[in-house]
Order: structure tokens, then C-alpha cells, then sequence
């Protein structure tokens, strides 16, 4: 019997996929469970004698609930089988048995996970996992290593998820393995969202044998040294492919299922919205907690004379590794407005060496440079973050080099915690104090890096610079997505008792801090150890080429 079903562009796409495993979700109302259990049903598999597809839950209480697959199966399936209801039954397994036109028979069981080696023996050309973040790593692998078929028809792997709320040892959800492999993949961003050009891009993928840690890459050939060798032939083994497909609620093909469910899901607390209706995979349980979306204005830069900042500032949190779990370094553009109002312009974002870092910070004092002259706005002033032992020496280099291009440049050693320092800063969001610009300014410095920005991935010296995509003032993509997502996600991981990573957070605050000082802010290089601005640098007289003349008008 045909079945009748509308499909959304994204449950298309994970359908016709040519990948081996698909993980398709990451939010509530996507269809991500419907979709799943159609995959059994395209013609393929259902049409094929002796084809096996099994669809599993976490446990059978999940299987058997009301809403459960059990219970969907039977809405679904029985559309599509000549007996109807018929078609299922109950025991010995929780099986449907479709008839082919040879007079045969391809099934599809509904089960769940169990322990792993519970599956040894199985093979199945249809492998399914819903809400494979439900299950450990171990269960799911070993789940997917049945997927093989005598009867020559493609094998397919395919998972639904939503992000999860804890790494299921009682961590944050950004630590579960899932996470970190679609992280590691290139799937989610840095700022937790799905990355909207990777979106059901098909990655090659195998195990690093000495690590165990996947590798991805775009071509087969890249996998080539750390391809695992069959001990009979000798040979290679070939590495699987995987994509991984976002859908939301809005991605749903029903409008009226569309409008309903999205204010039920935002009606929920702020880190559950984040996770289950924006598709934030990073959300810490603090979300909300000290920023919220709402809080940050949008407003269009215009060129005339009500737009007259008082000071303009680029404030950077430095790090200096490309390692995936490292800090990035974030410059944050503020400007102090007459009227007491801030503007946060614009932000650039990289993660790499040493060298990659030095030249993102000069190309963007260059832009910013050109930028404010063109408009007739002072000259940005530059913080720099001053750390202790060798990143402090990195840190006064690049000081060193800018303050010889005439910029002025700040070194601040910060003071206290992040929470305690963010409390001024967090004030004047909460009074809608703190407006987002539509500016893209980072966009002109990641075109500027020309090819050191291709040329590193997330398996090797990362560089990532946010702004590629111009901020559009009402979808708030480019930087905008990055800055709110932080924001909204910073707080405490009191599972691992530190903070989580909110570099731009930080940036922010360093700038805030630098805009609303009260002090004389006119200074010679022989007044560099005046003031609580400035740390007093312990004499270091060959420092004092950072301080120059402000230029406020």
C-alpha cells in the first residue's frame, strides 16, 4: 500500500543521504523520530526478500510507552501494510513483516540497546538508534557493528538525538561523546549551534589507532596513515562516512504543528529552550542565569551625526593554542556612546598559533583603523590581556609591534574572578544598556588571512574566524549567533567546579572595564607606572612604548 506522507526538506535529506551513518535532530518537533522510522520503509528495503531493519530505544520501558515506537509504528506502518495493524506482532519479538512481491518477506524489529555483546549475531541492513544520546558510546558502537546483509542492498546506520543535558556520568551535555564527536566532526560550532554550511555534509571517518579518537576528513585519501590494516590481507581497511543533519521545530512541514509546539517550548527554562529549541549543544545549567538574548538591543550603524561614540575599544582574551579543547581568542569592538549607552561593533574570533593569532590582531587594528577614519570616529584603542610568565611575553610582543604602527595599546592584568568582574558589565545589559551593531569588520580581517585560514582543520592547528558571514540585523547570524550563545551560556560547571569557557564574555568585560575608568586617560610613555588602569609593569621601562596618547575627542 503507497503511504501518503509529507516530507520537510531536511527529513528529505537525511533520507536520500549517501553517508553510512546519518545523526539527524538536535532540537524538539523536527520530525526526527517519524523520519527514522520511515527509513525501513523506502522501497530498497522494504521490497527486498529476507531484509532485516531493526529500530532501537534505550530501554524497553521507552519502547513500549505511550508515544513510544511501539505506539508510532503501529500509526505509521500500518498505512503502509496490506493487513494493517496485521502486520505486527508482539512475540516473540516486536516485529513487522512486510510481504514482497516474490512471495517473500523484509521485517523491521523494534527493540532496545541492552548491554553490549547483547546484539552479537545480528545482522541487520537497517541499523536505528532514537535518541542516541540516551545511550553510552560503547552501546551504540556496538549496536552499529551488526549492520551488515546477505542480500546486497546498501547498509545504513541512522540516529536521532537531541543535545544532552548531562554526559550521562553527571557532566555537562558539551562533554558527551556525541557532542564531542559532532564537534570533532565539524557539524557544531564553537559556540555550540549546528554550522549551517557543514549541514548533511558527508565526512569520512576512522579510528586513530594509537588514540582512539575519530578522524575526519573530506576525502578517503586524507584518512590514508591512520587507516586501521586487516590482519588476513594486509590491506587497508576503508574508512565509513557519516553527516549529521540539523532539524528544529521549525523545520517541521506542518506550519500549525510549527506555531504550537514552538510556544510550549518556549515557555520552558531558559537552558532547556537553548537545547531542545535553538539546537544549543554547549548550553551550560547556568544558562540565562547572568545574560539572556534579550537583554542586547540590535541597532543599524548610521553614518551621521547621532552616532558619535566617545571611545572605541578592541578588547582581546588571549590564547595561544590550536588544540580543540583550548581557549579562543576573541576581539570584542565596544564603543562608549555620550549618553552612557554601549555598542558592542563587531567580532572577530581565532583559534591558532602564536603567529596566526599575532597577525588576526594587527590585520583587525588595520580595519578598525581604516573603518573609524572613514567615518570620522576616533581611533580604537586596543586591550590586551596581561598574563603571567610566557603568554605575558607573547602578549607585550604584539603590544610591542602595534604601539610601533602608532596604535594605542593597553596592557590590564585582570582582578578577581570573572563573575565578580562581569557584575558592572552584566548591569548595564540587564538595563538594556548594551546594544549589538550590525557591523561586520572581522569579515574584511578573515579575507585578509587569505590562505593561512584554509589551510588548518579541526584534527590539526585550527584557525576559525567568526564574522565570515555578514550579521544579518533579523536572523542574527555571523558573529551575532557566537556573542549571544556565550553569553546566554555563561555560568559555573559545578560538575567539574570551574568555569565554563566564555572567552568573548571576557573580552567584553575587558573592554567595559576600559571604557568606563575614571581616571586621566592622557598618557606620555614616562607616565606608564600612573594609575590603577595600567598594571605598573615592575618598571619594565622598555614596556612603556604600549601607552600613547588616547586621541578622545
Amino acid at each position: 500500500m503507497p503511504l501518503k506522507i509529507t516530507l520537510s526538506p531536511k527529513q528529505q535529506k537525511a533520507l536520500e543521504s549517501t553517508a553510512d551513518l546519518v545523526v539527524f535532530g538536535g532540537g524538539n518537533g523536527g520530525g526526527k523520530t517519524f523520519t527514522l522510522q520511515m527509513l525501513p520503509l523506502l522501497p530498497e528495503y522494504r521490497s527486498t526478500d529476507g531484509c532485516q531493519s531493526v529500530i532501537f530505544a534505550e530501554t524497553d520501558r521507552k519502547l513500549e510507552m505511550a508515544g513510544g515506537l511501539v505506539d508510532k509504528s503501529k500509526s505509521y506502518y500500518a498505512q503502509a501494510h496490506p493487513a494493517g495493524l496485521g502486520g505486527f506482532r508482539a512475540t516473540p519479538k516486536k516485529r513487522w513483516t512486510f510481504p514482497t512481491v516474490k512471495n517473500g518477506a523484509s521485517t523491521v524489529d523494534l527493540s532496545y540497546v541492552g548491554e553490549p555483546g547483547q546484539w552479537d549475531g545480528l545482522e541487520a541492513a537497517v541499523i536505528c538508534i532514537d535518541q542516541i544520546e540516551q545511550v553510552t558510546e560503547k552501546q551504540a558502537w556496538s549496536v552499529f557493528g551488526r549492520n551488515r546483509s546477505p542480500t546486497g542492498v546498501r547498509c545504513r546506520k541512522f540516529a536521532t538525538a537531541n543535545p544532552p543535558e548531562t554526559d550521562l556520568a553527571g557532566g555537562p551535555g558539551r562533554d558527551h561523546w556525541l557532542t564531542k564527536l559532532l564537534y570533532r566532526g565539524g557539524w557544531i560550532g564553537d559556540d555550540g549551534f549546528p554550522v549551517k554550511e557543514a549541514d548533511g555534509k558527508v565526512r569520512f571517518f576512522t579510528r586513530d589507532a594509537a588514540t582512539g579518537e575519530f578522524i575526519f576528513a573530506d576525502t578517503a585519501a586524507e584518512l590514508t596513515p591512520y587507516l586501521p590494516v586487516d590482519e588476513q590481507t594486509g590491506d587497508a581497511i576503508e574508512p565509513k562516512t557519516m553527516t549529521f543533519i540539523s532539524a528544529l521545530v521549525g523545520d517541521h512541514p506542518l506550519e500549525s504543528f510549527r506555531k504550537k509546539y514552538t510556544q510550549e517550548l518556549a515557555s520552558l527554562p531558559i537552558a532547556e529552550q537553548e537545547r531542545r529549541l535553538r539546537g544549543n549543544w554547549f548550553v551550560s545549567e547556568d544558562a540565562g542565569k547572568y545574560f539572556q538574548t534579550a537583554m542586547f538591543p540590535i541597532v543599524e550603524f548610521v553614518r551621521d551625526v547621532r552616532w558619535r561614540p566617545r571611545r572605541l575599544v578592541r578588547s582581546w582574551d588571549n590564547a595561544w593554542s590550536t588544540s580543540e579543547k583550548a581557549d579562543r581568542t576573541p576581539g570584542v569592538l565596544l564603543s562608549l556612546w555620550d549618553d552612557k549607552n554601549f555598542t558592542v561593533l563587531d567580532m572577530v574570533e581565532i583559534r591558532g598559533t602564536y603567529a596566526h593569532v599575532e597577525r588576526c590582531v594587527e590585520l583587525t587594528a588595520q580595519a578598525d583603523r581604516a573603518w573609524t577614519r572613514a567615518n570620522g570616529l576616533p581611533d580604537v584603542e586596543i586591550r590586551l590581556p596581561r598574563d603571567a610568565g610566557a603568554a605575558g611575553g607573547l602578549q607585550s610582543g604584539i603590544a610591542k609591534r602595534l604601539g610601533a604602527k602608532g596604535h594605542t595599546v593597553k596592557l590590564t592584568a585582570d582582578k578577581g574572578d570573572k563573575f565578580t568582574r562581569s557584575k558592572g558589565y552584566q548591569a548595564c545589559c540587564e538595563r538594556r544598556q548594551v546594544r549589538l551593531c550590525n557591523l561586520h569588520i572581522s569579515a574584511l580581517v578573515a579575507a585578509q588571512m587569505g590562505d593561512d585560514f584554509d589551510q588548518y582543520d579541526r584534527d590539526g592547528n585550527l584557525i576559525r574566524i567568526v564574522g565570515l558571514v555578514p550579521a544579518n540585523i533579523l536572523t542574527l547570524k555571523g558573529w551575532h549567533d557566537v556573542f549571544l550563545g556565550e553569553h546566554v551560556n555563561f555560568g559555573r560547571d559545578t560538575h567539574r567546579k570551574r568555569s565554563i569557557k566564555k572567552d568573548c564574555v571576557d573580552a567584553a568585560v575587558g573592554g567595559y572595564e576600559l571604557l568606563v575608568e575614571v581616571e586621566d586617560l592622557s598618557w606620555s610613555a614616562t607616565d606608564v607606572g600612573r594609575g590603577d588602569n595600567l598594571q605598573k609593569l615592575a618598571g619594565q621601562v622598555e614596556e612603556s612604548f604600549v601607552v600613547f596618547e588616547t586621541g578622545i575627542a
